[in-house]
């Protein structure tokens, strides 16, 4: 298959472009920064949208919208045109908003601009689906996995310097970069109309992941229940982000079990498995 990953330098983008070439997979990869009119669709069979503005304090409405909504249709519509077989975009759990419990049921109720483009995508995306051409959407919880950007570096690193660790007993959805992309790969493949929410096989806490961490580094890491409440409390974002509830169901999850929780913190942290 033949297949066009956007987000030139993007983490996920990378990775994918590796798990499609180990399948034998042709891969191109292209940045859409300066638009859509150069690409070339013609010999493509799918194109798998990664490239977006994400959590960009200095983006505006209007900006977001131009660049996760109308640049993804417009790249959409130029696929279908040039006989593309179907086109795979990458959304996010944000777009549930401060949902902690999702299932089948739950309503998409996206808070910030990022998540209310993404989800304004999808819905635009979808009216392009037809007989001969497939919308795939793969919304993932947090992704992970060794150099991986955003906050889990963070943790990590106070998981190192300290034996204490808040202990909230929340409950969290993540997914580890090679069973996100070994679950793009199968989608793609499967060339069917189709809204997905991978995650890894099991849903943990934050000290959960904490702990696991610590182990990968032989330490033995203390729960700070105390301080765990008190973080339930704390009504400022970071902190509830950070140890509130955020999770997919049995019911609307596809749990990726290629890799287990504990080798993929291990492979995370540059451990031997």
């Amino acid at each position: 298959m033949n297949v066009l990953i956007t987000g030139l330098n993007s983490y996920l983008a990378g990775n994918l472009s590796e798990e499609l070439n180990n399948n034998d997979d042709k891969v191109t990869l292209c940045s859409v920064r300066n638009g859509i009119d150069d690409i070339e669709l013609e010999n493509i069979d799918v194109v798998v949208h990664c490239a977006a503005i994400v959590h960009n304090k200095k983006a505006s409405a209007e900006l977001y919208k131009q660049v996760n909504v109308d640049l993804t249709v417009s790249l959409a519509k130029k696929a279908k045109e040039n006989g593309c077989k179907g086109f795979c975009f990458i959304s996010s759990m944000a777009v549930f908003g401060k949902t902690e419990n999702i299932t089948r049921h739950t309503r998409p109720t996206p808070v910030s601009e990022y998540a209310k483009s993404k989800l304004a995508a999808e819905r635009q995306l979808l009216k392009l689906a037809s007989t001969d051409f497939f919308i795939s959407i793969v919304r993932p919880p947090m992704i992970y996995g060794r150099n991986c950007p955003g906050n889990y570096g963070i943790l990590s690193d106070i998981v190192q310097k300290s034996p204490f660790f808040p202990d909230s007993e929340n409950c969290k959805s993540f997914i580890y970069i090679d069973n996100l992309t070994s679950h793009i790969l199968q989608v793609i493949h499967a060339s069917k109309t189709i809204v997905t929410h991978p995650t890894d096989e099991k849903n943990v806490s934050v000290f959960d992941f904490a702990r696991e961490i610590a182990l990968c580094h032989g330490k033995k890491l203390f729960q700070a229940k105390i301080i765990g409440a008190l973080l339930k409390n704390i009504k400022f974002s970071v902190i509830n982000k950070a140890f509130g509830n955020a999770y997919y169901n049995d019911d609307i999850a596809t749990r990726i079990k290629k890799v287990s929780f504990a080798d993929a913190v291990k492979l995370t942290e540059n451990v031997t498995v």
